[in-house]
């Protein structure tokens, strides 16, 4: 009995009853697992608050991000040592990268490896070597997010380069080269 009240008084102000706590202890210990199985008393409440601690961080951790959108700016902003040209080009990648519909708006650190290649095949999917360079930028900004805290991965790496045939252009030129030598010779 002097225990329910205890409980009632370290429960006052808190909008759950003494059956929402026990509800919640039982299935944070079935969550546990093994990791709870043949604790006793004292250890088993030591592993619910270490546990109720990392998810607390856990969950704050989330909460602590940007939009694509202001990291992306950020990282081109941090590159002040870039040559003129190159900001210019920087600039217009995350631009192609942020006109994908909703993707300006995600927050860095629940985008997948998925959105990441559905943005990317959306701005640059007609050309291979479009997607690389924005595949790169995508790359640094999911870099630089993970250096300001912004998000805890990089999904992008988890995205193939595609292989990019810098000789098509000069093969073909090569091959009707030898045609018309060998037209010539005939």
């Amino acid at each position: 009995m002097k225990s329910n009240h205890i409980a009632k008084q370290l429960l006052k102000g808190v909008s759950l009853t003494q059956s929402d706590l026990a509800r919640l202890a039982l299935e944070a210990i079935e969550s546990l697992g093994d990791l709870a199985r043949g604790l006793d008393r004292i250890e088993l409440i030591t592993l619910l608050r270490n546990t109720l601690r990392e998810g607390v961080s856990a969950m704050k951790a989330a909460a602590h991000t940007v939009s694509l959108e202001e990291a992306a700016w950020a990282s081109v902003e941090a590159r002040q040592d870039l040559r003129p040209t190159s900001r210019r080009d920087l600039r217009h990648f995350v631009r192609r990268l942020l006109k994908v519909p909703g993707a300006a708006a995600l927050p860095l650190r629940a985008i997948t490896a998925t959105q990441c290649k559905k943005i990317l095949t959306e701005a640059f999917g007609a050309s291979p070597s479009s997607f690389v360079k924005g595949r790169a930028i995508l790359h640094s900004i999911f870099s630089f997010g993970i250096q300001q805290e912004w998000c805890d991965l990089n999904p992008v790496t988890k995205i193939e380069v595609p292989k990019v045939n810098l000789n098509v252009g000069k093969m073909k030129e090569a091959n009707s080269g030898r045609e018309n030598l060998k037209l010539m010779t005939c």
